[in-house]
């Protein structure tokens, strides 16, 4: 069991104030970490302005501004929630590129505590979904 080699999420300007949140709470436990981030433009620059910076090496992929100010039901309406989806998997497929391993958050989530017991000996770790619950 050990820390993650890297992290990755994905983020569009609508969600923003949740990647902070993330990237904030993740500097204080990983601190100077590196996380990969596939988002629009304008998220990047909303993040590149904020105080306190975030203490994590950021590298950025913008590729999704064509989901600029766009929700999930706006996604759904023009039925491109599913291939928006799939920026998940870009982002994991680029940070795999460069490490070991990854670890995606979706952008909404906070961190409490230091992450370390990824088992490295499986080939890939999901977790359910228990927002209904």
């Amino acid at each position: 069991m050990s820390k993650p080699s890297s992290f990755s999420t994905i983020c569009t300007s609508t969600c923003a104030f949740e990647l902070t949140g993330l990237l904030l709470s993740l500097s204080i436990y990983h601190t100077n970490e590196t996380i990969y981030i596939m988002s629009d433009t304008e998220t990047k620059d909303i993040i590149d302005k904020i105080t306190p910076k975030p203490k994590l090496n950021i590298i950025w992929y913008i590729n999704l501004n064509e989901y600029n100010g766009m929700n999930r039901q706006i996604m759904e309406s023009i039925k491109a929630w599913s291939q928006f989806q799939m920026s998940k998997a870009k982002i994991i497929e680029y940070a795999l590129k460069k490490e070991s391993d990854t670890l995606f958050l979706d952008c909404d989530i906070v961190i409490t505590n230091v992450i370390n017991d990824i088992d490295k000996t499986k080939d890939l770790g999901i977790s359910p979904q228990f927002i209904k619950k």
